[in-house]
């Protein structure tokens, strides 16, 4: 721990932290608004652990998620919390640390008697509902899905399937049941019926970044693996998502699974 103190301490005095801009999505339980509208989450906390080690100080800002991918892709020294990781998008980022592990889903009204057992299943549903801008969105695209509806918000996928506007969504489990829950709609309306892809989650940097920057985040995360703020966080929220909404998770190397 003390040589990683002493290279993080070494690399601020030749960079402002200051200079970099950090941004969130809107996507409980990593990263949301709370009700003093002030950033909370699971990576919220750790980018939050990572800026004290850094002595670092700038507010996070929330934005679509597709406006969040077109600054990454403009602006260099830009984090983003968090995304996905596929090959399309390897070279595009700096993968900062990985953060979590979880199974996108494809989610009908409970009531709707929709079976799917294979993706050709889901070319034949009328409408899917995707995020604009969402890794979903991008992978369904990407296998030629002609059905999708793409919208700015989970939430607004949520209400446009209650309404029946579109036949199925395509999201994950526990951001379902927090979104819902915020919208005062019963999560026992839905139901899973595919498991599409398993996914892992990502901190990263925009391409063209400082190298000395990108290097001083990875370095800050390692310290707080290494010190076991990161566990101490992931432990954190699978108590609180255990005890608040009944989401059960594991924490399997020091990182919440969904």
């Amino acid at each position: 721990m003390r040589h990683i103190l002493i290279l993080l301490s070494l690399i601020v005095c030749g960079i402002d932290a200051q200079e970099l801009k950090i941004l969130a999505v809107d996507e409980p339980p990593a990263a949301f608004i709370d009700s003093s509208n002030q950033p909370d989450g699971y990576v919220v906390d750790i980018v939050k652990a990572m800026q004290k080690t850094l002595n670092h100080h700038a507010r996070i800002n929330f934005i679509p998620e597709a406006r969040g991918l077109n600054i990454m892709a403009d602006e260099p020294n830009t984090l983003l919390m968090s995304i996905s990781r596929t090959p399309s998008r390897e070279p595009h980022f700096n993968w900062i640390a990985k953060v979590m592990d979880k199974k996108w889903e494809v989610f009908t009204m409970a009531n709707r008697h929709i079976s799917v057992g294979s993706l050709q299943d889901l070319r034949v549903l009328s409408s899917i509902g995707v995020v604009r801008g969402d890794v979903r969105e991008e992978w369904l695209v990407n296998a030629n899905f002609k059905n999708l509806n793409s919208v700015t918000m989970h939430k607004q996928n949520i209400q446009m399937l209650e309404l029946g506007r579109v036949e199925a969504i395509v999201y994950e489990k526990h951001g379902l049941l927090i979104q819902a829950n915020s919208l005062g709609i019963e999560s026992s309306r839905f139901k899973s019926v595919f498991v599409l892809n398993q996914a892992s989650v990502y901190i990263v940097m925009s391409k063209g970044s400082s190298p000395q920057l990108v290097k001083q985040w990875q370095m800050a995360f390692s310290e707080i693996a290494e010190n076991g703020e990161l566990q101490n966080i992931a432990l954190r929220w699978q108590g609180i998502l255990r005890s608040q909404l009944n989401i059960d998770s594991e924490v399997v190397n020091n990182i919440l699974v969904f």
